[in-house]
């Protein structure tokens, strides 16, 4: 048992499960993370690749991040990390106390010093020098032994406790994150039920929004050249749960509604469209969100009896050797192409200006009126207070474990003719390399201590 435990939770099975979670959280992320349970996609995927299949469904972020064996991973970290540091925090409080002979890494350098005084009156002066080089010390006869670095020792103690919150974080968001899509039409409020979130696969978790109204008015898009975007801004209006306000959104500037950030994402036209039958019937009617960016992108409006409409709009009309095109994003002279297929065959086809009427393959269209809509990435991670904490803690350990790191020194005097020699052995845990240097900094301390003048710094 005891050797299962030390298996279990040492470092090295620690490491090994980070980097499980590491590759578990790159495979997922090569998943949509939206909800694909009832799409025809997925059916299909389940008929021809039901491995494929099984992945998409069982390897989601979302799916993977709240799944029991997964929880487990950060958790069996965390004890191991834990067990890491009091043992740690106990061997440090063991030793100040005994305040015994300091240990020697394995890395050491080793100076002889000469002093004309005897043994005993050496040995002092390097005590008092090694004070002044903030050294905790300790003295068994001609031996001196200390350490300094305490604050590179409280520096590792801050880094671990900055990987306990860290793994803290891990669980609460796995646990509390979600994300979706909210999609508004210009001039249409919308009650963002949990059923209105899309792209996401948990719309329970959304709940907190049930009541709240969402409306946008006034979308506006900068261009470079009339066609790279450089800034969109639209005013978004929120009620709910006795809040009511306005404000000015724009990319990346998100706002809070509930507990969850708001960002403007994306935007598109939504056309107001009267599309009516040969028989007089209106076929459909109303502002259709169709996903026609950049300008000749096509998108589908169904029809009666298995027909269709697939439309194009450019925003700023303009014919470009026979073929439409536009001049820019900002509609000021928006223009449908449209054609109508049934059964997958073209019947007809035609063009229509806002403003405009126009009949082809049995159905006219009339094109009324022309708004945008937007949608916002809606997001909520109860666990990044704690990475931020987790972060800072692991950042300020490690800057203090390696300005201020630990260092063991080692005097030992001994008789050498009309007065003595000091033996000085300086050993460093991080940058070995730099030993002779430091010994040798130390040693010229020690010698003008020991000739009773004054020295430089160690």
């Amino acid at each position: 048992m005891p050797l299962l435990f030390r298996t279990l939770f040492s470092r090295r099975t620690a490491v090994t499960v980070m980097a499980a979670m590491a590759i578990t959280l790159a495979l997922a992320a090569l998943v949509p993370e939206h909800d694909l349970a009832d799409s025809v996609e997925l059916r299909a995927l389940r008929r021809e690749r039901p491995l494929a299949a099984f992945i998409a469904e069982n390897l989601r972020p979302d799916h993977v991040a709240r799944s029991p064996v997964f929880l487990a991973l950060p958790a069996l970290v965390f004890v191991s990390t834990l067990i890491s540091i009091i043992g740690r925090v106990r061997g440090e409080v063991r030793r100040r106390r005994a305040r015994g002979d300091a240990a020697l890494e394995r890395f050491r350098h080793r100076v002889t010093v000469e002093s004309p005084l005897s043994p005993d009156d050496a040995i002092e002066a390097a005590a008092r020098a090694l004070a002044s080089a903030r050294f905790d010390l300790s003295r068994d006869g001609f031996r001196l032994g200390g350490s300094r670095g305490a604050a590179g020792f409280a520096g590792s103690i801050a880094f671990h406790a900055g990987i306990l919150v860290t793994l803290i974080g891990v669980s609460i968001s796995g646990l509390t994150r979600a994300n979706g899509e909210v999609l508004a039409v210009e001039g249409f409020p919308k009650a963002l039920s949990p059923g209105e979130i899309l792209r996401t696969a948990r719309h329970d978790d959304f709940r907190a929004l049930d009541g709240t109204i969402l409306g946008v008015r006034d979308f506006t898009a900068g261009f470079s050249r009339g066609v790279d975007p450089v800034d969109y801004a639209v005013v978004v209006g929120v009620r709910g749960d006795g809040a009511e306000g306005e404000r000015v959104v724009r990319v990346n500037q998100p706002f809070s509604v509930e507990g969850f950030q708001f960002t403007l994402h994306r935007y598109g036209y939504a056309p107001d469209l009267v599309v009516t039958g040969a028989d007089g019937r209106e076929a459909a009617a109303g502002t259709v969100v169709l996903r026609v960016v950049p300008p000749g992108t096509e998108d589908a409006l169904p029809l009666p009896g298995g027909a269709r409409l697939v439309v194009a709009l450019y925003p700023d009309h303009a014919t470009r050797d026979g073929f439409p095109g536009s001049r820019g994003m900002t509609p000021i002279n928006p223009f449908i192409a449209f054609r109508v297929e049934r059964d997958r065959a073209v019947v007809g086809s035609g063009t229509v200006v806002r403003g405009g009427r126009s009949e082809a393959g049995g159905v006219k269209v009339a094109f009324n009126g022309l708004r945008y809509w937007v949608s916002f990435v809606v997001s909520r991670d109860l666990g990044l207070p704690w990475f931020a904490i987790g972060s800072a803690l692991i950042a300020a350990g490690l800057a203090a474990r390696f300005l201020f790191y630990p260092e063991a020194v080692r005097v030992d005097a001994e008789v050498a003719g009309a007065g003595s020699a000091l033996t000085v052995t300086l050993s460093a845990r991080y940058f070995p390399a730099l030993n002779a240097e430091r010994a040798g900094r130390l040693a010229s301390v020690i010698e003008a201590a020991a000739r009773g003048s004054r020295g430089g710094t160690a």
